[in-house]
């Protein structure tokens, strides 16, 4: 698995090298409080992706991200009475299905650096 995630190990990265990259443009401005503050958060997000599985630990949380946002609009979503699940899924309801997805994942958010 490390093997697969190491190509996508430089492209998680570039956020961090654009950060390091903005704090020396801002050096040569003397803005000093901006350009250590890039500096910083570019050098923890790069010593972040230098570690193994960073990448996959980074698409994880977007992906849980997303599945949190996503599932808190359909909930949010006034037609949501109108939804009816079918077979066995009619006695758990579309709004338990939602809260379990979100708590699935909140728990991904939650153990995915681990």
């Amino acid at each position: 698995m490390i093997y697969v995630f190491t190509g996508c190990k430089q492209v998680c990265a570039l956020p961090g090298k654009a950060c390091t990259e903005v704090g020396k443009c801002c050096g040569n401005m003397n803005c000093t409080p901006v350009k250590d503050c890039c500096q910083a958060a570019g050098n923890a997000c790069t010593q972040f992706m230098d570690k193994p599985l960073s990448s996959f630990v980074f698409i994880t949380m977007l992906i849980s991200l997303a599945e949190l946002y996503y599932c808190f609009n359909t909930y949010s979503s006034p037609t949501l009475t109108n939804c009816q699940l079918g077979g066995s899924g009619a006695d758990i309801g579309i709004s338990t299905w939602l809260f379990v997805q979100m708590g699935f994942a909140l728990l991904n958010l939650v153990f995915a650096p681990w």
